[in-house]
């Protein structure tokens, strides 16, 4: 699971793609189409950055848990 964070990140760093989120629950809150929301290759640089460190922080969760 830590890997495909870490991996996907890295990805997501090195070739950002543009993209639109559509966000589905205000379609049904408000009754019509939903919004899209647009990913700049910045911001898919820095959501790449986040998957890395959630994925390091799950790596260190398995490799260093606590012993009881």
């Amino acid at each position: 699971m830590a890997s495909i964070f870490i991996i996907g990140g890295i990805l997501m760093i090195v070739h950002p793609l543009e993209m639109f989120i559509p966000h589905p629950d205000e379609l049904y809150s408000r009754g019509g189409s939903p919004q899209a929301e647009r990913v700049t290759k910045q911001k898919a640089r820095e959501i790449g950055g986040g998957a890395i460190l959630i994925g390091v922080v799950f790596a260190s969760l398995v490799i260093y848990r606590p012993r009881e």
